[in-house]
C-alpha cells in the first residue's frame, strides 16, 4: 500500500513489524519514510542516516543514493532470512564500518549455511537434510541481491514468489528446468498421482495376468493338436 502510494518505509525490521491475534501484520514508525524521488537535503540526509538500522539496511541507502522501493524489498529480504535462518546476515560483524563494507561487497553466506550455525551455536543437533528448503532460499537471496535490477521489481513480485513456494509451484526465483518444474508438479498433486499410478499399475497387472493365460492356452491347444 505504501508503494503503491510512492512511499518509502527504509527502515524495516522485526522491531518495526507488529503481528496481530488474526495474523494481520502492522508497519510501524515512518519517521525516516519519504516519498519516491524526494530529494533531501545534506541536514536531513544526515538525520536519516543515523537513524536507520544497518543491519536491514540495503547498499544503496547505505551508500546515499537515489531510493526506489527496492531498498525495502531488500529490508524484507533480510528480515525473511532471519526468520528462517535464526540469524541476520553478517550478524558476526559488529564493527559499523566492517558491517557497511560487507553489505556493500553483498558476500552472503547461503541462509543454510547460517541456519546450521546458528543451531551450532545454541548448542543444537544438527537439522536432518537441508536446513532451508532451497527454493526459499532462492527467493531469499533474490530479494539480497547487490545489484536493484536483480532483485525483485516489487514487493508484490516477492509476495507471489513466496506464495507459489508455500503451494508447491515453481519459484521464479529460481527459473528452473523442465525436470525442476515436473518435481514442483508431482509434489503439488502426490495424491492423485499416487491415485492414477495404482490405477496403471493395476491395469498392468490385470493385462500381464491375461497375456499368460494366453500364452497358457495357446500351448494347451497346441498340445491337444499334436494329441
Amino acid at each position: 500500500y505504501a508503494h503503491r502510494n510512492l512511499i518509502i518505509h527504509r527502515d524495516i525490521k522485526p522491531a518495526n513489524i507488529l503481528v496481530t491475534a488474526d495474523g494481520s501484520p502492522k508497519l510501524l514508525d515512518f519517521g525516516i519514510a519519504r516519498m519516491v524521488g524526494d530529494h533531501l537535503d545534506p541536514q536531513r540526509t544526515a538525520t536519516a542516516a543515523q537513524a536507520m538500522t544497518l543491519a536491514y539496511a540495503s547498499p544503496e541507502q547505505i551508500e546515499r543514493l537515489p531510493l526506489t522501493a527496492a531498498a525495502d524489498v531488500y529490508s524484507l529480504g533480510v528480515v525473511l532470512y532471519q526468520l528462517v535462518a535464526g540469524r541476520r546476515p553478517y550478524q558476526e560483524l559488529v564493527t559499523p564500518h566492517v558491517l557497511s563494507n560487507a553489505i556493500i561487497a553483498g558476500n552472503l553466506v547461503s541462509p543454510s549455511r547460517a541456519a546450521r550455525l546458528a543451531r551450532q551455536e545454541a548448542g543444537l543437533p544438527p537439522a536432518r537434510g537441508r536446513a532451508v528448503p532451497s527454493d526459499l532460499e532462492a527467493i531469499i537471496l533474490k530479494a539480497l541481491r547487490r545489484r536493484i535490477d536483480e532483485r525483485y521489481a516489487s514487493v508484490t513480485a516477492l509476495a507471489v514468489d513466496l506464495r507459489r513456494f508455500l503451494e508447491c509451484r515453481p519459484v521464479e526465483a529460481r527459473r528452473g528446468r523442465h525436470w525442476y518444474r515436473a518435481r514442483r508438479y508431482m509434489q503439488r498433486n502426490r495424491w492423485p498421482l499416487a491415485a492414477a499410478a495404482a490405477v496403471l499399475l493395476t491395469m498392468l497387472a490385470g493385462l500381464f495376468a491375461s497375456l499368460i493365460a494366453l500364452d497358457d492356452a495357446r500351448a494347451a491347444r497346441g498340445l491337444a493338436e499334436q494329441r
